[in-house]
């Protein structure tokens, strides 16, 4: 397994495929979701967003993590995804450790996510706890603020 800090449009291409792929099935899971669209999904990229690309041992993309600093020197990751196929095989947790590690290398120290309740366990296996943060907060009602100093 590798993780890759996305530096280039090959590896960027890569990152939308595993997105595309993983919004593809939640869409069909879950049909009702309303945010799970690919406009949705794509809509927030900005040209200031990191991201993690996570490959297996026979280089296939298979996990991805996009992130952003904030105004307040914060982290924000979101879109965490993995292929359908390739969940609980500790890709999704390599994505997230590397995006940690660049975060702190770019000098933030606490670090943010928003999940679904279905992500919950996940989140709090790699170490986030709930938050309220009224800083970042954002009125979604179906997501939980989560955070983790790093």
């Amino acid at each position: 397994m590798k993780s890759i800090r996305v530096n280039q449009e090959w590896q960027k291409a890569l990152v939308y495929y595993i997105r595309y792929e993983f919004i593809k099935d939640a869409i069909k899971k879950e049909p009702e979701k309303d945010f799970f669209s690919a406009e949705w999904e794509f809509s927030g990229d900005a040209i200031t967003d990191r991201y993690i690309l996570v490959l297996d041992d026979f280089n296939n993309p298979v996990s991805t993590v996009r992130f952003l600093i904030d105004k307040n020197n914060y982290g924000l990751i979101e879109r965490v995804r993995t292929l359908p196929n390739e969940e609980r095989k500790g890709y999704g947790k390599a994505a997230m450790i590397e995006a940690e590690c660049w975060l702190h290398d770019l000098g933030v120290n606490k670090v943010f996510v928003e999940a679904i309740e279905p992500a919950l366990k996940f989140y709090l296996n790699v170490g986030y706890k709930l938050s309220n943060d009224p800083d970042i907060l954002r009125n979604h009602d179906t997501l939980l603020l989560m955070e983790k100093d790093i």
